[in-house]
């Protein structure tokens, strides 16, 4: 498990996680018996949809991944 401030993540699970006023995209990982957060890319994916439209057929916003 990889601990972060908001909880706790098992092996192989990947998030963003914000470090000062950067975010990056990490993942859980075991090197050596010792768990830790590996940077896979620098800023976080998100989801847009194009003006006019809407996500989802009853109208909900957009969220952030």
């Amino acid at each position: 498990m990889c601990s972060d401030r908001n909880g706790q993540h098992p092996l192989g699970a990947i998030v963003c996680m914000k470090v000062g006023d950067k975010e990056r995209l990490v993942r859980c990982e075991r090197n050596q018996n010792i768990t830790s957060w590996r940077v896979l890319s620098e800023g976080c994916p998100t989801a847009a949809v194009a003006p006019g439209q809407t996500a989802r057929p009853d109208g909900a916003q957009n969220v952030r991944l």
